[in-house]
């Protein structure tokens, strides 16, 4: 990669997994780290070592988000990239691999070459906001779960009745009747 086409020079690319992370570095190897406080410490240590300064990581889950708080803190430019972007970034470069260490080396390039919208992290208001929207979220897909068994065990042949009395019991207490 020639230096005109790197907007951000001392950017590193992070792919998160729930055990692992990965990160890429220009012309390094891809490293491997755990996803415990002491690894990102050792992770830490490894991107001063390389004169990093921001990095790029993928929003997986909510997997991305302790090691986003955690570099903010260790006053690293931080940019969570949506995972669509990385995907469709993934198919223009003809990258038909799909492994950790190949996703940290296209999430790398990826920062080395686009312009980087930096994360900052929410507000208490805002997390506790997303909170409540993925509890509700979740409360209403057990809802419609027992709601979808209810309606088959009604419509069985001979259905059992305390299997039916358990599932309206069951139905009541989710919806805090």
């Amino acid at each position: 990669m020639s230096s005109l086409s790197k907007i951000n020079p001392n950017c590193a690319g992070i792919d998160i997994g729930n055990e692992s992370i990965f990160i890429g570095i220009e012309e390094q190897e891809v490293a491997s780290f755990g996803t415990f406080t002491d690894d990102y410490l050792v992770a830490i240590a490894y991107l001063k070592e390389h004169k990093i300064t921001a990095v790029a990581m993928e929003a997986t889950g909510v997997y991305y988000e302790h090691l986003a708080h955690f570099l903010f803190q260790h006053k690293y430019q931080v940019a969570v990239i949506l995972p669509n972007k990385i995907r469709n970034y993934a198919k223009s470069l003809e990258s038909k691999s799909k492994t950790d260490p190949l996703d940290a080396a296209v999430i790398t390039r990826f920062g080395l070459e686009r312009l980087l919208t930096l994360w900052t992290p929410p507000s208490e208001t805002i997390k506790a906001l997303r909170d409540l929207c993925r509890e509700y979220h979740c409360l209403k897909a057990n809802c419609t779960q027992i709601k979808n068994q209810l309606h088959a065990l009604k419509s069985s042949f001979k259905p059992h009745r305390e299997s039916f009395k358990r599932k309206l019991y069951s139905s009541n207490s989710s919806n805090g009747r």
